[in-house]
């Protein structure tokens, strides 16, 4: 069975060699102190049977990167984000087992969204990465 405690520290310790990521998290915390961040959510599984007693999983997870916004250049935190959802694909394909802890991942979709309704408005990249095993 997959370790998913291991799962998610092998794809922040990714995260954390992506040169535009200040912090990574292998969770969702309350507080982000320095951005551009990087955090990690599970998101659930699906299972399809493939034989009697083996199964393929595919393990959810929703990889969110933090840009602030400065209000005086708007261009620019648009930019960042696109650069950054780049290099994070890009790090993550280096390592397609996620250390071991997977037969392949992808990075199946993404989506970019603001939040500007707080002190300190950001873009966020939201990233679905699906991670697969065989289970016995």
């Amino acid at each position: 069975m997959a370790d998913l405690n291991v799962m998610a520290a092998n794809i922040k310790n990714i995260l954390s060699t992506v040169p535009e990521i200040v912090e990574a998290f292998d969770y969702e915390p309350q507080n982000i102190n320095q951005l551009p961040a990087a955090t990690l959510f599970f998101n659930g599984f699906t299972q399809t049977d493939q034989t009697t007693r083996r199964f393929s999983v595919n393990w959810n997870w929703v990889i969110r990167l933090y840009i602030p916004i400065r209000v005086s250049d708007i261009k620019v935190p648009q930019v960042q984000i696109r650069s950054l959802i780049e290099s994070t694909i890009k790090q993550l394909r280096i390592d397609p087992t996620l250390g071991n802890a997977c037969l392949y991942h992808t990075v199946t979709a993404g989506e970019v969204f603001a939040m500007l309704d707080q002190n300190n408005p950001m873009l966020i990249a939201e990233l679905e990465l699906s991670a697969n095993t065989e289970e016995w």
